[in-house]
């Protein structure tokens, strides 16, 4: 199975989960609290793409 998503065009070596959320990105620990307050202990990154600064979630 093919997944597609916003980031198709990027090599990702992390496991993140999708989808990723736009926003979250105004200081470094923004996101990783973000992805920690919603269940996701490892935290996550700011990803740039093409349409923005996205956070995901570290599988």
């Amino acid at each position: 199975m093919i997944y597609l998503s916003c980031f198709s065009a990027f090599t990702i070596a992390e496991p993140y989960i999708h989808p990723c959320m736009k926003g979250f990105c105004s200081f470094k620990s923004e996101c990783a609290n973000k992805c920690i307050s919603m269940g996701h202990p490892k935290g996550g990154d700011c990803i740039g793409g093409l349409d923005g600064i996205y956070c995901c979630c570290l599988a």
